[in-house]
């Protein structure tokens, strides 16, 4: 794996913030891990075509003073460990320090081979992810979770946040979908073949456009297999709703 040099292009704010531009390229083998770690921030992910990841990640810091928004932005790292298998990205710090009336935070726009796997875990922020085919892994706190165009394996959880997911195909490891609080959506094809099931304590289970061969259906809870059964899609909320829709 090779890793080019960043491009720091400091800026300093209308007083109050500093901001800095961190840039990477890693080559990587066909079926390889990203795992992005980060406390504050939204991250972009989109599939594309080669063996490159290619990483613009935009490191922010906001202070009352630019000289203390200068001396917080030293304190926004991004730690890596790159592999031809794996490409390790750490960028987390404390989120906000009340006294000193400072705050962290890093947003990523990171473009990624399609059979890659990705995992990442964050506390506070969007994730949009495209046109992953790889398994995908997402561990959230606070913040929503918007895949589309995926081709295999997911396992996503979130404290607070809607998780709407759309699979073009779905591998044989199957789709794992967990929430405290929040709307699960799920877009598969109507001719999947599938396993499903779906539990709500505070909230309501719908299906759209699937035909199942239910087991179990109630408002909270629907089990069922769709198209004769295949790999399982099981998805869990406690205040929510679960939607599962046929395209």
């Amino acid at each position: 794996a090779g890793a080019l040099a960043s491009a720091c292009n400091l800026h300093i704010g209308s007083g109050v913030e500093a901001r800095e531009t961190w840039t990477r390229t890693y080559t990587v083998k066909a079926g390889a891990t990203l795992e992005l770690r980060e406390t504050n921030g939204q991250v972009r992910v989109q599939a594309v075509d080669g063996d490159t990841i290619t990483v613009s990640a935009t490191r922010i810091a906001k202070a009352g003073t630019d000289e203390a928004a200068k001396a917080a932005l030293k304190e926004v790292t991004i730690a890596e460990t790159a592999t031809p298998d794996r490409v390790e990205l750490d960028s987390t710090v404390p989120g906000i320090t009340f006294a000193m009336r400072v705050s962290h935070q890093v947003n990523y726009d990171i473009k990624v081979p399609r059979s890659l796997n990705v995992t990442i875990k964050t506390s506070n922020g969007a994730v949009d992810v495209q046109g992953v085919n790889g398994a995908l892994t997402v561990d959230a706190t606070y913040g929503e979770l918007s895949a589309t165009g995926l081709g295999g394996t997911a396992d996503v959880s979130s404290v607070n946040g809607k998780l709407d997911l759309e699979f073009v195909k779905v591998g044989e490891a199957g789709v794992q979908c967990r929430t405290t609080n929040g709307q699960i959506v799920v877009t598969i094809p109507r001719d999947i073949k599938a396993t499903l099931a779906a539990r709500v304590t505070n909230g309501i289970v719908h299906t759209e456009n699937l035909t199942l061969q239910a087991t179990t259906e109630s408002r909270q809870r629907i089990d069922a297999t769709i198209g004769g059964g295949g790999p399982e899609i099981r998805l869990q909320t406690t205040n929510g709703e679960v939607r599962v829709v046929g395209r």
